[in-house]
């Protein structure tokens, strides 16, 4: 039986009701608009389709609309400093397709949001870096899935959306024992910094949080029991660590702690790593200090590597790896809140020296042979 054909409206557009059953005891319909019979009655088919998979389609979704409501999940539920990169990401996303209805976002729109990205930040003008393509992707996937739990979809667009490769950065690493000797006899206002992740692993965050009053020198150990929250470039310290594993004690070495000694009798503020007038660092303070550290160490040894302060964590590890802390305790000292994270580590450290040696052994017999 062919279709009824429906009234054209003023606008030019042809309307089709869907019934979407009763609410208080009144009939509830959705209409569906096409620029052509045709096109309305496909439209009236996908509510139809989504009705039949139980799908909420009272109301027009748009992304900006559902990632508000998600937004708000996580306010209390992540740190401020990730509810703020969250919204960075959104008002990024929001630009291109913020009003679109979340049901017919596909791959592609995000896909090209990433590919423009990788290209040219509009908020930078600059490309954007590998780690901000992830966070974009990333809130995008989480919007897509609280839309499929709230009913509104069955569809996640952002699960086939593919990365960039990154040709810029580095690859992580743990410095080498000439790079660790640079460190050691380069004095720079960020070497005390340096020092304390390179020998105690302490992560950024833990490091600009902490004062004097957390490093007993006597015993040789640091207290990690707050950590320095990054919000619009401003550092807020808060109680606590990253997680409840980071909240730990840190045994130093003696060498360590005789640095610490020296550097504790000139100090003239209770904050370890502070600014010129004794406060709390901001990032942008933070990354310029950094950054002309880099600078005076590539001046020392020119074969040292444009590296991040996390690159000091790694060698920390890598460091009680070789000197044989067994893996339980090596998870404590890095404050891992999963012991597959250190087993992974160390892993592949076993996996990477393990190779060497064979390949010390093939050259002492080829010199043999």
């Amino acid at each position: 039986m062919p279709r009824k054909s429906n009234a054209t409206r003023s606008d030019g557009r042809i309307a089709v009701q869907v019934y979407l059953g009763t609410v208080d005891g009144k009939k509830k319909y959705k209409s569906v608009y096409g620029k052509t019979q045709k096109e309305a009655d496909r439209k009236a088919d996908e509510v139809r389709r989504a009705l039949e998979k139980g799908l909420d389609i009272s109301e027009t979704s748009t992304f900006s609309e559902i990632a508000e409501r998600w937004l708000k999940t996580k306010e209390n539920a992540v740190c401020r400093s990730q509810v703020v990169q969250y919204r960075s990401c959104l008002k990024h996303i929001n630009q291109y397709i913020g009003n679109k209805d979340i049901r017919r976002l596909v791959p592609s729109d995000l896909q090209e949001i990433i590919d423009r990205s990788a290209k040219m930040n509009p908020n930078t003008g600059k490309p954007s870096s590998h780690r901000t393509l992830i966070a974009i992707k990333s809130t995008a996937l989480q919007v897509a899935n609280y839309a499929i739990s709230a009913r509104l979809t069955d569809f996640n667009f952002a699960t086939s959306v593919f990365l960039p490769k990154d040709k810029t950065s580095q690859k992580r690493r743990a410095l080498n024992e000439s790079e660790r000797k640079t460190i050691l006899a380069v004095e720079h206002p960020c070497k005390l910094s340096a020092m304390i992740m390179m020998y105690a692993g302490l992560r950024r965050g833990e490091l600009l949080a902490l004062t004097w009053n957390d490093i007993d020198l006597d015993n040789r150990i640091i207290s990690i029991n707050k950590s320095a929250e990054i919000i619009t470039n401003q550092i807020n310290i808060k109680d606590g660590a990253k997680t409840k594993s980071s909240v730990r004690i840190v045994n130093i070495p003696s060498a360590l702690s005789r640095y610490l000694k020296e550097c504790k009798a000139k100090a003239k503020s209770d904050i370890v790593c502070c600014t010129q007038k004794g406060t709390y660092m901001s990032l942008t303070t933070w990354r310029r200090m950094w950054q002309s550290y880099i600078c005076a160490l590539q001046e020392a040894n020119p074969l040292m590597p444009d590296f991040t302060p996390h690159w000091l964590r790694h060698t920390y590890a890598t460091i009680l790896y070789h000197a044989g802390v067994d893996v339980l305790t090596a998870k404590e000292l890095l404050g891992h809140s999963k012991i597959q994270t250190t087993l992974d580590i160390y892993t592949h450290l076993d996996s990477q020296f393990k190779s060497k040696n064979i390949d010390k052994l093939d050259s002492f017999l080829s010199a043999q042979i």
